[in-house]
């Protein structure tokens, strides 16, 4: 990735972080999007002044990719601030097709947004500020998002640089290179996420996709006896949900509610009649589906917690395919970290009063048993 777009509301600190985050790189550009969009003098309306509003900020957009991809042409990475709609993310998303760039809303509380308006001398009206953070808030087009409300400009960054920076396409600098390879920083963003925005499809044709690659990936025996039931309807998603489990280590937390399910649901079976167990390959295939699925910039949570008659009940299964794993899918609505286990050597995953996920991870030394060297 050469391109991060920031986005949220006016006062969200979009500016300071991008400085911090550019100090970590070698080669980078910073584009904010109001200076460009200022070189329009007369007349020069705000985004939400009727039709030319509208038409000078996709004006706006079109010359920031324009310059965008003149820095990358020259070797730097680009940090882009902007305030997005729905529409502008998807016109970067189109302009900047073969760059893939990657957006993140930045999105405290609104007020802690109108005490930074305060702050920082009114410099928006109170009607401003509110119209402004309820278009942020309805925001569905983004790849990630972050409650930045506790979180200082350097702690951000630094979320932002385990986000975003360990991966091979950013020109690191040498002294905060990482050894994160691009499978690496996959795996480090496939986590289990629970909170989905519910207004975001997914469409049948990706969930097809997903499960090509686990049919392409390892089968014991190459027998292949995995099946599969793909739902993207609302309807049927929602007779699978109450046959699910969620968080058990969340003992004050019932799942997610309307508006936060999944929007697609992966039913993992094995046929009995091709063989009657099936070892670890429904763990492969999860595996596989659920790396594909981040990479689509979906997230989802692997279920083993089914209530597999009811489940078998809903969907008309036959009795010879074995329900095995339900994957849960969708745009992820929470922010997942990881962390090292604590001396107490509790691995148990929690959420802080942020609602940000934490999963604590066994260091690599006490995995390892014994080692051979040559």
């Amino acid at each position: 990735m050469k391109v991060l777009i920031l986005t949220g509301p006016s006062g969200v600190g979009k500016n300071i972080v991008a400085a911090v985050l550019a100090g970590k790189l070698s080669r980078c550009a910073v584009i904010d999007v109001d200076v460009v969009r200022w070189m329009v003098l007369q007349p020069h309306k705000a985004p939400w002044d009727g039709e030319e509003g509208k038409a000078q900020q996709k004006l706006g957009v079109q010359n920031t990719c324009l310059l965008t991809r003149s820095f990358v042409n020259a070797g730097f990475d680009v940090i882009i601030l902007n305030v997005l709609t729905d529409e502008t993310a998807r016109l970067y998303k189109a302009e900047l097709k073969e760059i893939e760039p990657k957006i993140v809303l930045l999105l405290p509380t609104l007020d802690e947004i109108k005490r930074r308006n305060a702050v920082r001398g009114r410099r928006l009206t109170d009607d401003e500020v509110e119209r402004v953070y309820d278009c942020q808030q309805h925001l569905t087009v983004y790849d990630t998002e972050i409650d930045n409300t506790h979180l200082s400009a350097k702690e951000l960054a630094a979320r932002l640089a385990d986000l975003y920076l360990s991966t091979p396409s950013f020109h690191v600098n040498p002294t905060d290179s990482q050894e994160d390879t691009m499978l690496q920083d996959l795996i480090r963003k496939n986590r289990s996420y629970r909170r989905f925005h519910q207004n975001v499809p997914v469409e049948l044709e990706t969930l097809r996709a997903l499960v090509n690659l686990a049919r392409l990936s390892a089968s014991g025996a190459n027998l292949q006896p995995l099946k599969y039931i793909l739902s993207c309807d609302p309807e049927t998603n929602a007779g699978i949900f109450p046959h699910t489990r969620w968080a058990d280590y969340l003992k004050d937390w019932g799942g997610p509610t309307e508006g936060e399910r999944p929007v697609a649901y992966i039913v993992i079976l094995g046929d009995t009649e091709i063989r009657q167990s099936f070892g670890c390959d429904h763990g492969i295939a999860a595996q596989s589906i659920m790396l594909g699925a981040t990479e689509r910039g979906l997230g989802g949570c692997i279920i083993g917690s089914i209530d597999r008659d009811g489940l078998r009940q809903t969907l008309d299964i036959p009795e010879r395919y074995e329900i095995l794993l339900v994957l849960a899918l969708g745009r992820p609505r929470e922010t997942v970290v990881l962390e090292e286990v604590g001396p107490g050597g509790d691995i148990r995953y929690y959420r802080d009063t942020e609602s940000v996920h934490h999963v604590p991870k066994r260091s690599l030394d006490e995995l390892i048993l014994r080692e051979y060297r040559r």
